[in-house]
């Protein structure tokens, strides 16, 4: 006689249609016991369906979802919620989760690094070539900045990829480059949205708020073999220097082969990220 097993498979509520992508985020954040507001939900599922392609009556979208390693939408007003990856929200190092050092400070506008002993690791370790971006939405005052310390990004004796402002007015791209070569930008403060990009071994793109703002002849030297931060650049030994007192609300990481950006998309990803920080109330 053969008996038959059934195994049941429980499947999560999902009342309101979120994406399956958004709904493990929020299942992952509620399960470390924080919570967040319906508009924080709403932008969230409204910045995934954007970064799949899904239309939008206000701009082109574009399917770049398989170009992010790690998207830090940093919702919610704790660290519980902020240190997660929407592209892969496990509770594990390998899911390039966040992981705080020295106490940064949380709000329901993102985290706030204070220069001198704050910054998150990525566990991302870059990919050997050219192609890469790195993408960040700054909320910080010029009144608060410090020169030549990092918003993101990774090296400093070697190599180095970050964005980091130089000068209060003065936002710079160093992307696989030695020390001392980097692509600058006249800014405002707050910068708003910056995405630094590279696609070849002979230039770098900066943008901010979706406008170019450099395209300059950096030649790329290597990646350093260092893990990406936030609110500095990472440096090895779970470490990192260039510590920025910056306010981030918002990061994302691409890098590996065919991981890079085109113009257009780099237009469109400004687009979602504006659309998202402005559906929460937290653009500048």
């Amino acid at each position: 006689m053969l008996l038959g097993i059934c195994k049941s498979v429980t499947k999560v509520p999902n009342p309101n249609g979120y994406e399956q992508e958004a709904l493990k985020f929020f299942t992952a954040i509620s399960k470390q016991g924080a919570s967040l507001s319906t508009d924080e939900l709403t932008a969230t599922n409204r910045l995934v369906q954007d970064l799949k392609g899904k239309p939008n009556p206000d701009y082109s979208t574009y399917n770049i979802w398989d170009k992010f390693n790690a998207i830090y939408p940093l919702v919610g007003s704790v660290w519980q919620s902020h240190m997660f990856n929407l592209v892969n929200p496990k509770n594990q190092d390998t899911a390039y989760r966040l992981t705080f050092y020295g106490a940064p400070s949380h709000d329901a506008n993102g985290i706030n690094f204070d220069g001198a002993s704050n910054f998150a690791l990525t566990g991302l370790l870059p990919n050997t070539g050219p192609d890469n971006f790195m993408a960040v939405y700054d909320r910080t005052p010029a009144a608060e900045r410090i020169s030549q310390r990092a918003y993101i990004g990774l090296g400093g004796g070697l190599t180095r990829t970050q964005l980091f402002h130089w000068q209060a007015d003065t936002i710079y791209h160093c992307n696989g480059c030695f020390p001392g070569l980097a692509s600058p930008m006249s800014t405002i403060t707050p910068a708003g949205c910056v995405i630094g990009n590279r696609t070849n071994n002979t230039n770098a793109q900066t943008y901010q708020n979706g406008v170019l703002t450099a395209d300059a002849a950096l030649p790329f030297y290597g990646m350093s073999p260092q893990e990406y931060a936030i609110g500095g650049s990472g440096e090895g030994f779970k470490s990192a220097r260039f510590l920025s007192p910056a306010r981030i609300g918002f990061a994302a990481i691409g890098t590996g082969t065919g991981k890079s950006l085109t113009s257009n998309e780099i237009v469109f990803l400004n687009h979602a990220i504006t659309a998202f920080m402005t559906q929460l109330s937290r653009d500048v």
